[in-house]
C-alpha cells in the first residue's frame, strides 16, 4: 500500500492532541517550578528577617543597652586656644550615654560648625571612651569691619582657608592687615570669595615656606585694585603683586632682596607684576 503525501484527518488529530498534551505538561511543570522558586524566596526572606531581627536583639541586649558600654570618659586633644568644655558642649555628648548609640559622624559635623574649628576627628574606644581631636583655624590676616555706623568697628581675622573668624585680642597684634576690602554683614565661619583677599592669604602661605621667611615681614596688603596686591612690608618696602603665579613673583623678589642685602641697600619699591625687567628702586641709589 503506497503512502500518500498528505496525512489523513485522523492522523492530524492525533498529532494535534499530542502537541497540546505536551504543551500542557510543560506549562504544569513551569508553574510547579515557579511555585517552588517563590516558596524558596519567601523562606529565605523569612529566615533572613529572623536572623537580622535576632542579631539586632542580641546586639541591643549585649552591647547597645549594656551599661558596660556607657560613655564614662571623653578625651579631647586640642591644637590651639580652644577650651575642652566648649568642644564637648558643641559635640552634644555627655557621660552616661550609650557609646554605641552615638553617631560619630554627626558629632564631628557639630564640632566643625564652630567658627574656630578647622577639622575634627572623633574615635570610639570600647568599652566606654570617646576621643576627640580638634584642629583650630590658624589666623593669617586681620581685617577691620566698619559698619553703617561710623562708631561701629569690629576686628575679624581670616584663616588659611579664607574663612572669617571673630578676632580675639591676643591673636591680632602681630598679624598683617587686609585693607581695601568690603563685606556686608560678616559672619564668623563665612568663606571669603573675594579673589584678591584669597590671593593675599596665598601669598602669606607661600612666604612661610620660601627663602623669604625671616627676611621679609608683611605689615599690610591693599586688595582694592583688581588682580593686584599692594604689599607694605615691615621693613618699609612697597611691592606690587599680581594675584596669579604668586610663587614665581616671590622667587624674583627673593633674588632682588639678595642683591639688596649684598649691597647693604634696602629696597624702596618693586613691581613684580612684570615677568621681565622688574622695576626696582633702592633707598639710596634710586632706580635700576
Amino acid at each position: 500500500m503506497k503512502r500518500t503525501l498528505f496525512e489523513t484527518p485522523k492522523r492530524r488529530d492525533v498529532h494535534t492532541l499530542y502537541s497540546e498534551t505536551k504543551k500542557m505538561h510543560f506549562q504544569k511543570k513551569l508553574r510547579q517550578g515557579s511555585i517552588w522558586v517563590v516558596a524558596a524566596i519567601l523562606v529565605f526572606a523569612v529566615l533572613g528577617w529572623l536572623t537580622h531581627w535576632g542579631v539586632q536583639k542580641v546586639v541591643r541586649h549585649f552591647v547597645m543597652d549594656n551599661p558596660r558600654y556607657n560613655l564614662t570618659e571623653i578625651e579631647v586633644e586640642l591644637q590651639g586656644s580652644l577650651q575642652k568644655r566648649d568642644i564637648i558642649r558643641a559635640a552634644k555628648i555627655e557621660t552616661g550615654m550609650g557609646l554605641m548609640k552615638i553617631d560619630l559622624r554627626q558629632v564631628q559635623l557639630d564640632i566643625e560648625k564652630m567658627p574656630y574649628v578647622s577639622e575634627a576627628r572623633v574615635i570610639r574606644h570600647l568599652p566606654n571612651k570617646i576621643m576627640i581631636s580638634v584642629k583650630e583655624r590658624v589666623p593669617m590676616v586681620r581685617w577691620t569691619y566698619a559698619g553703617t555706623s561710623t562708631h561701629m568697628r569690629e576686628v575679624f581675622t581670616i584663616d588659611r582657608d579664607g574663612v572669617l573668624i571673630r578676632s580675639r585680642s591676643n591673636e591680632q597684634q602681630n598679624l598683617p592687615e587686609i585693607i581695601g576690602f568690603k563685606l556686608s554683614d560678616p559672619e564668623p565661619g563665612q568663606k571669603i570669595e573675594n579673589r584678591e583677599v584669597l590671593a593675599a592669604v596665598q601669598l602669606l602661605k607661600y612666604l612661610e615656606r620660601t627663602a623669604l621667611r625671616g627676611l621679609m615681614s608683611v605689615r599690610s596688603i591693599d586688595v582694592s585694585a583688581p588682580y593686584c596686591l599692594h604689599v607694605v612690608s615691615g621693613e618699609g618696602m612697597v611691592a606690587q603683586f599680581r594675584t596669579t603665579v604668586i610663587d614665581q613673583q616671590l622667587e624674583r623678589l627673593a633674588k632682588v632682596i639678595e642683591i639688596s642685602r649684598q649691597k647693604e641697600n634696602p629696597i624702596a619699591t618693586i613691581d613684580l607684576t612684570l615677568d621681565r625687567n622688574v622695576p626696582v628702586t633702592f633707598i639710596n641709589r634710586g632706580e635700576i
